[in-house]
């Protein structure tokens, strides 16, 4: 089995996983908590705002396209006003149009936009993503 690089500890690096599919979610998080990493989750855009206000930081999003105005206007304006370091990967199971008008709504925002991710992903290589973004992120 190849052991993911994990240690890249950067401050106080987080990953956000906000996903409303709970058993998805859950998988994610579990699979990165048991190689260590600092990962949280939200099943909606109001707690991850909520989450990002009273939580400042630096953060690794993984943010579905699924959930209810995840990649609208609005949802991108307060996440790109926020006082956090936000790198963000947008997750999707839907239909190729939406990730790229959310990712040129986020760009516009000055967010750090990474390819998105469609659905379904094994833990394994999501962990790998993860990895690959944090190492990206302590380059920065």
């Amino acid at each position: 089995m190849n052991k993911l690089k994990t240690k890249v500890k950067s401050g106080d690096l987080r990953v956000l996983i906000a996903d409303p599919d709970n058993a998805f979610r859950g998988s994610l998080l579990d699979s990165l908590q048991a190689h260590s990493w600092n990962a949280t989750g939200c099943s909606d855009g109001q707690s991850v705002v909520k989450l990002l206000e009273e939580e400042p930081g630096s953060y690794l999003l993984y943010l579905c396209l699924d959930m209810p105005d995840a990649g609208s206007a609005a949802c991108l304006d307060h996440l790109s006003r926020l006082q956090v370091d936000l790198h963000l990967r947008f997750l999707t199971n839907g239909p190729c149009a939406d990730s790229i008008a959310a990712r040129m709504m986020a760009e516009a925002r000055d967010l750090k936009v990474r390819r998105t991710i469609y659905k379904p992903i094994s833990p394994n290589d999501f962990q790998r993503i993860v990895a690959s973004d944090a190492q990206e992120y302590a380059g920065k």
